[in-house]
């Protein structure tokens, strides 16, 4: 079947990059329509209402350097906000609970030592244009040295590095030894962690905002891409459609398994074969009332290889009639998991949360949902990896535009990769892009 309706632009991807660049380019009077290969619009964001609560199965948080996301919900009319931590965090290892304050543990002299050498390090560290990290004089250095590898240089004890990688994923949710450590750093100094905020109603409000004024037609999986001259045909499984220019709006290892005619350049080709996915399993376990002593405890916890989990969050609200705990299985660690029914999974992380928390053994969850973002070919995978190397070598090709075809997703972006800020930043660049911004 073939339409013969010729649009401006064609955004392949609903998810929160290609909702940005549509409702960008629709701002400026462009004839858009977007194609989404699944059933539902939002990408990596994924909420369920259960009873009377929202919660988000995928990406949550707004980072206070996160500006074009604050600047979106405000345009939205969207109410935003700050999740409190007070008090101290703690870090579990071998079912004890140290606590401390800040984003690192300083128990001891030795530890204070190990901070103060790591932090300083990271302060020095020069990167002339985040936008492009690199240009800078030691960035080839740093592209080829896995992050984890660099805390191990900045810090003088095995085990106080170990500590400190367990945490730092925790905070980036992204496995630190899989990426380069002038990736991290950079966005270190973006400001992707610290404080969060989050969407009263839940993340899918932003989704479905966006989504009010848009065209999308649902369940059109793109197969090919044909730049014919001066347009673009783009062909689904069932349909083809023609535009003038056209957004690929997905993550790069979905934007790979599609056909392009001409294909896209050579550079292009080996930084998507040299891209891995990252996968998170994230928990929500629901509460009919607090069933933990707080205390000091601010609401963040970090673990060690002994858990199921990196990480732990009491994530309810004072306006909430329930509590909820939030945990995070992040990169390797997934495989603790793996091979275990859903229900053995459940079991396996509420016992562990109800330890380390010390919940009377009688203690029953209410709701007890499990989303895993399972990386490709059986999921669209929680991240992407840049591995070591990757931005010095491929950095050209990255978003660089193919005749006219452009590209957006969290993923492209160099200040805020893998983050809804990212997303956004993307999709607003491309559709600048075509609109000569």
């Amino acid at each position: 079947m073939s339409t013969e309706r010729l649009y401006d632009v064609i955004v392949v991807g609903a998810g929160l990059s290609g909702l940005s660049a549509s409702q960008q380019l629709l701002l400026a009077g462009k004839d858009v329509l977007v194609l989404e290969a699944g059933m539902q619009a939002g990408g990596k964001i994924e909420s369920k209402l259960v009873e009377d609560l929202v919660l988000d199965l995928g990406a949550q948080w707004i980072s206070p350097g996160y500006e074009q996301v604050l600047q979106l919900c405000e345009l939205l009319g969207l109410q935003v906000e700050k999740k409190e931590f007070p008090g101290k965090n703690f870090y579990a290892t071998n079912g004890i609970r140290k606590y401390f304050t800040g984003m690192i543990p300083t128990h001891k002299i030795s530890d204070r030592l190990n901070a103060s050498r790591l932090l300083s390090g990271l302060e020095k560290t020069r990167i002339p244009d985040p936008e492009k990290p690199w240009l800078g004089s030691d960035a080839n250095k740093l592209d080829k040295l896995r992050f984890g590898h660099y805390i191990k240089q900045k810090t003088y004890s095995s085990n106080y590095s170990e500590m400190i990688r367990n945490i730092v994923e925790s905070r980036f949710l992204n496995g630190i030894n899989q990426v380069s450590a002038l990736e991290a750093i950079n966005n270190w100094k973006a400001g992707s962690n610290g404080d969060k905020w989050v969407i009263v109603g839940g993340m899918d409000q932003l989704v479905r905002k966006l989504t009010q004024e848009v065209d999308i037609h649902y369940q059109q999986p793109v197969t090919s891409v044909i730049q014919e001259g001066r347009l673009l045909k783009i062909k689904t499984l069932n349909r083809n459609y023609r535009c003038r220019s056209a957004i690929i709006a997905i993550p790069p290892l979905q934007a790979a398994g599609i056909n392009y005619i001409p294909a896209v350049s050579g550079g292009k080709e080996k930084l998507w074969n040299s891209i891995e996915g990252g996968r998170i399993i994230k928990s929500l376990l629901v509460f009919e009332s607090q069933a933990w002593k707080k205390g000091l405890w601010s609401g963040q916890g970090f673990f060690n290889e002994d858990y199921a989990f990196n990480a732990l969050f009491d994530i309810g609200t004072a306006g909430q009639a329930r509590d909820i705990l939030c945990t995070y299985t992040i990169g390797d660690r997934c495989r603790k998991l793996e091979g275990l029914t859903e229900a053995e999974k459940k079991e396996l992380i509420l016992h562990q949360v109800k330890s380390i928390l010390q919940m009377p053994t009688d203690t029953q969850v209410r709701h007890f949902l499990i989303r895993d973002w399972k990386t490709p070919p059986n999921g669209p995978g929680a991240y992407h990896i840049f591995p070591p190397g990757t931005l010095t070598d491929y950095a050209a090709y990255i978003d660089q535009r193919e005749g006219q075809i452009y590209w957006a997703a969290a993923e492209y972006d160099h200040l805020f990769r893998g983050t809804l800020e990212g997303a956004v930043r993307s999709g607003r660049k491309a559709a600048d892009a075509i609109l000569g911004i």
